[in-house]
């Protein structure tokens, strides 16, 4: 029997306690705490059926290959979520262990090669016993993982439940997945037998240095490795996440094309139909005699659908108009000032999708508020070589933020929460710049254009 014999448990509630880290968040299964206990304690003991001696790279391979799955067997147990989200979160946590035990592996090569006193957890092949140096070894060892966990709970745990499994596919979360299952279990396999030190004591038995300056560098490639994966781990979610929304926000933008040429034809037969409709009526009028009041309120019936927007921007003009209609009746005031004269450097999609965007947000933000307070207002100005946008609102509740923008809260987001994306992503387009502000609920969208004349 070997020290490994022992600590193979010790090394599967290392395990399940990293990867508890990431997976906290996850919808709980009925029952869950019976369940979690039941898992972690069948864990333990199915731990004991894995080689009790780790000789080999096949057997070191296969020993944590096995423990790794029963780790993730117990999350797939105890977690309602896709089995995806899990492994990433299983795969995370192993990471995370791989850091730790590095770092104390490291820790007790210098140990052994300067004081002789070591206390080697997984790769020994006989017992030592505990002496009284030993317990420093499980201070310094309950000290590192205690720093490791923390500290990734703190920096790395939130980002990859931030973005995690849902930013990504699933080819592109297995693939992941597998790649960093490699580089744990492999290059640690790696470092554990194909270049054995042993072989270096054999060869140099009076020369520890040799021998300490090799294990040191092999414990510190495979540590690079696993800070390698962290930065995986976080940037291809977000990459994908990334790539994710900008296929919707571009999907988006060609609806809109389409729907500024539909909306615009219709504007315009209704305005012309509107201007005929107010000329024949006022000869009604005076054949007729309508009383002063009626003929007010017909008159403004009509004038609900003849545009009151005369911008030098057509596109401007017809989603003012089709907003002023939805605002209309939705009985929001909206307000306009507008310096148009600078916004030729868009195509006339492009501003339409930019200021409907803004629009639809106000009107979401504004609609469900009473009707004293149901306002938006939107300023269009010019001042040197800016082009200045600024639209505000009131709102009710408070506004919770992601990457510096609100966030949904409608269940359906196939397409709710892309609008001030699909602005954002215009405003980068032409060096412009966005800026959100909440105050006594009022929410204010500043933007800046540099114009091009």
């Amino acid at each position: 029997m070997s020290q490994m014999f022992f600590f193979r448990p010790i090394f599967v509630i290392e395990l399940i306690i990293a990867e508890i880290l990431f997976a906290k968040d996850f919808e709980r299964r009925k029952l869950f705490w019976l369940r979690a206990a039941l898992s972690v304690i069948g864990c333990i003991a199915l731990s004991f059926l894995a080689p009790p001696k780790a000789e080999n790279f096949f057997v070191h391979f296969f020993t944590f290959t096995f423990l790794f799955a029963l780790t993730l067997a117990a999350g797939v147990i105890c977690f309602d979520a896709p089995f995806k989200s899990i492994l990433l979160c299983a795969v995370a946590g192993y990471t995370v262990q791989h850091i730790a035990s590095e770092a104390y592996e490291m820790f007790n090569v210098t140990m052994e090669t300067t004081v002789n006193v070591s206390l080697d957890f997984y790769d020994s092949n006989e017992i030592t016993a505990i002496s009284a140096e030993n317990y420093y070894f499980l201070i310094v060892y309950i000290f590192l993982y205690t720093l490791v966990y923390s500290l990734n709970g703190v920096f790395f745990a939130p980002t990859v439940r931030k973005a995690g499994a849902n930013e990504m596919g699933d080819a592109v979360t297995m693939a992941l997945s597998a790649l960093i299952l490699l580089i744990d279990l492999v290059v640690s396999s790696v470092v554990t037998f194909v270049v054995p030190t042993r072989v270096l004591a054999s060869v140099f038995p009076k020369d520890k240095t040799i021998v300490f300056v090799v294990e040191m560098l092999l414990h510190f490639y495979n540590f690079l490795c696993c800070i390698l994966v962290i930065v995986l781990l976080v940037e291809v979610p977000r990459r994908s996440g990334a790539e994710s929304e900008l296929k919707v926000v571009k999907k988006m933008r060609m609806r809109e094309k389409d729907q500024y040429a539909l909306m615009k034809e219709n504007i315009e037969v209704i305005n012309v139909k509107c201007h005929d409709l107010k000329h024949k009526m006022y000869a009604v009028f005076n054949e007729k005699g309508f009383a002063d009041e009626e003929k007010e309120e017909i008159k403004k019936a009509i004038d609900i659908y003849d545009s009151a927007y005369r911008t030098p921007s057509e596109a401007l003009n017809v989603v003012l108009t089709e907003k002023s209609l939805v605002c209309k009746s939705k009985g929001i005031d909206l307000s306009c000032i507008l310096d148009a004269t600078k916004l030729d450097f868009m195509p006339d999609y492009e501003v339409y999708s930019l200021f409907g965007n803004l629009l639809d947000n106000a009107i979401e933000a504004t609609a469900s508020l009473k009707a004293s307070e149901r306002s938006i207002g939107l300023k269009i100005t010019a001042n040197g070589k800016l082009v200045i946008i600024k639209i505000f609102n009131n709102f009710a509740g408070e506004a919770d933020f992601k990457d510096g923008l609100p966030v949904t809260t409608k269940n359906d987001k196939a397409f709710h929460g892309y609008g001030l994306k699909s602005v954002k992503h215009t405003v980068e387009k032409y060096g412009g710049s966005m800026d959100i502000k909440t105050d006594k609920q009022v929410f204010t969208l500043t933007i800046l254009f540099p114009s091009a004349k």
